[in-house]
């Protein structure tokens, strides 16, 4: 069972089990009044990497969950793979608490999203990203 903590109570898990999002994270995500997706962690130390900042590889099994929750609309409705996914570090950080990434859909056809977002802490970004999700 998945545990939400408190400053995510607003915030509900994907639709579907995903055992390894679950497990690294979990991953959570809300709409906001503005109608965008964004989506959210809990920081705690088994994210981190051995120098005490959030670990690169956590950040981008993050931006991958943050593709599908951008696109929700879409990624929800069908089945969508990610088929590249760009991550760009800008900043180390060890932040304790919670993480967030926001984006949006730049192109969507048939069977593909274009999406590109952002992961930050605070006033902080810590990265950028952007992903191509294909339908299969």
């Amino acid at each position: 069972m998945k545990k939400t903590p408190p400053e995510l109570k607003d915030f509900k898990t994907w639709h579907v089990e995903e055992p390894f999002e679950d497990y690294a994270g979990p991953f959570f995500y809300k709409k906001e009044p503005n109608g965008r997706n964004l989506a959210a962690f809990q920081c705690k130390k088994q994210h981190l990497n051995s120098i005490a900042t959030l670990h690169g590889g956590m950040i981008m099994a993050f931006a991958d969950y943050a593709l599908f929750v951008i696109g929700h609309e879409h990624t929800s409705l069908e089945n969508y793979v990610t088929i590249s996914c760009n991550t760009e570090f800008l900043r180390g950080s060890t932040p304790e608490g919670i993480v967030y990434a926001n984006g949006e859909v730049t192109r969507s056809s048939k069977t593909m999203l274009f999406i590109k977002g952002k992961i930050f802490y605070h006033d902080s970004i810590l990265a950028t990203f952007s992903g191509i999700l294909k339908k299969v």
